[in-house]
């Protein structure tokens, strides 16, 4: 869904705010900011997510999960393309850890790539 309005997260196809997110086949494409973004949440896991063309000039990632500093994601599966920041960005500090149990089916075209510089991730599977 594409999303508009007057406020900064207005312009974000979802903005959820939770201890734990689980979010499972769902879609986010052609949104002003980030497609989804996530904040105050522990446990994060991305379930066959796709995150599509989403932000504006070089802003605007897939997903983007702003971690306690402590916050734990887990993607399996999906495809996070052609979005103008990340495919998936976490920020809020270096012990935030993002695992990928599935490498998504694709994860190009994203301006500053796949993965935030600050969420190096650990290929579980």
């Amino acid at each position: 869904q594409e999303a508009s309005g007057g406020l900064l997260a207005d312009y974000n196809g979802a903005t959820l705010s939770a201890p734990t997110v689980t979010l499972t086949n769902v879609t986010a494409r052609k949104n002003d900011l980030n497609g989804i973004a996530i904040t105050n949440a522990n446990t994060v896991t991305l379930n066959n997510v796709t995150a599509t063309n989403n932000g504006t000039l070089i802003w605007g990632s897939g997903v983007k999960i702003s971690g306690t500093g402590s916050s734990k994601v887990l993607v399996n599966s999906g495809a996070f393309t052609n979005n103008k920041g990340y495919g998936i960005e976490l920020t809020g500090g270096t012990s935030n850890k993002l695992f990928v149990q599935t490498p998504p089916t694709s994860c190009s075209g994203n301006i500053w790539g796949c993965y935030s510089v600050s969420a190096i991730p650990v290929v579980l599977g």
